[in-house]
């Protein structure tokens, strides 16, 4: 007897069980827009799902490599392993550069009640901020919170 695996277009098991009658089912066939694959009913499916993957190149069942458990790594079944997802990583970089710049857009306005200094600083900040996503080396730098961001000047 084994387990029904219902498996995405990403190889990974979207969920699994034992049905009531193993001949309800074959492999290849899909159902809802998952793939059906079977596997041997003595594996525990929580550890089946966590390390195993349809490889639909070649048709059986295969390794799943260790999940980095990082905000911008995703599953990619081309590649077999998780990649990097840069164009989200970047994308959210920017974002929380513009909000660092709309968080001191008070400072720059010309009845702003700031010294000269500060003035100053913030427009050397702002302008750090602007430049900064052209300096990350995306290649090195996996996830936003280990950025290092300019620094805010106090007033």
């Amino acid at each position: 007897m084994n387990r029904v695996a219902f498996i995405r277009d990403n190889g990974l098991i979207n969920h699994s069980f034992l049905p009531d009658n193993q001949d309800t089912y074959t492999a290849g066939q899909v159902v809802d827009g998952l793939t059906v694959q079977f596997y041997d009913y003595n594996q525990d499916p929580a550890t089946w799902h966590d390390t195993k993957f349809w490889d639909f190149s070649l048709e059986e069942w295969a390794d799943l490599p260790t999940n980095p458990n990082a905000p911008y790594y995703t599953w990619n079944l081309a590649a077999k392993n998780y990649t990097l997802d840069r164009a989200s990583f970047e994308k959210d970089t920017r974002d929380e550069r513009d909000k660092k710049l709309k968080d001191t857009d008070w400072c720059v306005l010309p009845d702003a009640p700031v010294e000269d200094i500060y003035l100053q600083a913030m427009k050397t900040y702002r302008q750090e901020l602007r430049d900064f996503p052209a300096t990350i080396d995306f290649d090195t730098i996996e996830d936003i919170s280990t950025i290092s961001w300019p620094v805010e000047p106090q007033k």
